[in-house]
């Protein structure tokens, strides 16, 4: 049975006239303070990924990470593309009795979640190749035939899939609703939930925390496992490499380089993703920090430290890629130079 929800205003809502300059300021606060900037940042964010995805794309995806960096700049993509709508909603220059739509909880039924999707499939899939690198330390003659395109390409597809499946609980739970908000004496387009069906809603904030937390703490895991193996190797291949057998078990050059290139964008991805951990598991413990809660001021900033961290994450990683990865930055600079003018750049990187 389905059941609308009566969701009034709180009583610090700012509604008295002698309060019009503190909402202005409040307002100007909001606009300098998370408006601009993330607005600044994500059209450097969607310029980076798709840069990334033409450069990929134009390597001719001839190798299985080629492949699992094209995935991490789509999704980083489709990610990008709800940062407008969120801004959008979060804004305090919006008036929603105009449009007949309690933005923030449009937000959180119709942006919120198939974005925290779109995050962690991001997060799951740069796990995957760097578990990948790891398995190119380990068993560097096997690596061919364990990793190849094709089951890279079958492992990114499950990684999208079971994403998707997560997204059932919470739409089984939740929808948009015409409800009454006494306070404003107006019937608004909001969040509407089953009757009785709370416990579901629950259930998937902790899978959610659950499916973000743990692929972190394994990236992490596998990012020192990487690097102590990379050195353990080298090392080894140092000592014994008067002998053709030892060179031939011996990581090549460009497995180094991809390796050192993972490694260092995980690392990166880490440090960007600490602060979605961190708000996610506030939220979580916090029940007041929500969008209909005590603390719901809180939420645009916390909002906007999401936008910025994950968008420095694409943003510093195409960076990373440029310096790091000869093949990428050959193809980007076929992508935005002429032909001698691209080689003559690339040969004095």
């Amino acid at each position: 049975m389905l059941t609308n929800t009566s969701l009034e205003a709180k009583e610090g809502d700012y509604t008295h006239p002698t309060h019009a300059l503190d909402v202005l300021d409040l307002k100007l606060l909001n606009c300098i303070l998370i408006t601009l900037p993330c607005a600044f940042l994500t059209l450097l964010d969607l310029f980076a990924n798709v840069v990334n995805i033409r450069v990929f794309v134009g390597q001719g995806l001839t190798s299985s990470i080629e492949i699992s960096f094209l995935a991490i700049a789509v999704t980083d993509l489709v990610r990008v593309v709800f940062v407008p709508f969120e801004l959008f909603c979060i804004s305090s220059y919006v008036d929603e009795s105009d449009l007949s739509v309690k933005l923030i909880e449009f937000y959180y039924v119709v942006i919120t979640w198939p974005m925290n999707c779109v995050i962690r499939t991001s997060l799951h899939v740069t796990v995957y190749t760097t578990m990948e690198r790891c398995f190119c330390v380990l068993f560097p003659l096997q690596i061919k035939s364990i990793i190849t395109k094709k089951r890279t390409t079958v492992v990114i597809g499950c990684i999208v899939a079971v994403n998707g499946l997560t997204l059932y609980p919470i739409y089984s739970t939740i929808y948009l609703s015409w409800n009454v908000y006494p306070k404003i004496n107006r019937t608004l387009l909001g969040l509407g939930f089953l009757k009785d069906k709370t416990e579901p809603l629950r259930i998937n904030y902790v899978v959610h925390i659950v499916l973000t937390v743990l692929p972190l703490g394994l990236l992490v895991i596998l990012t020192t496992l990487l690097v102590s193996h990379l050195y353990a190797n080298r090392k080894w291949r140092l000592q014994n490499s008067t002998t053709a057998q030892v060179r031939k078990a011996s990581l090549s050059s460009r497995d180094i380089k991809s390796i050192r290139l993972v490694t260092v964008v995980a690392a990166l991805i880490v440090s960007c993703y600490l602060p979605v951990v961190t708000i996610v598991l506030t939220c979580f413990f916090i029940p007041d920090l929500n969008f209909n809660g005590k603390y719901d001021t809180v939420i645009p900033y916390l909002f906007a430290m999401v936008i910025v961290s994950l968008s420095m994450s694409s943003i510093v990683s195409t960076s990373i890629y440029f310096k790091m990865s000869t093949n990428y930055r050959n193809a980007f600079m076929r992508l935005f130079y002429p032909p001698t003018a691209a080689k003559v750049i690339a040969s004095q990187s």
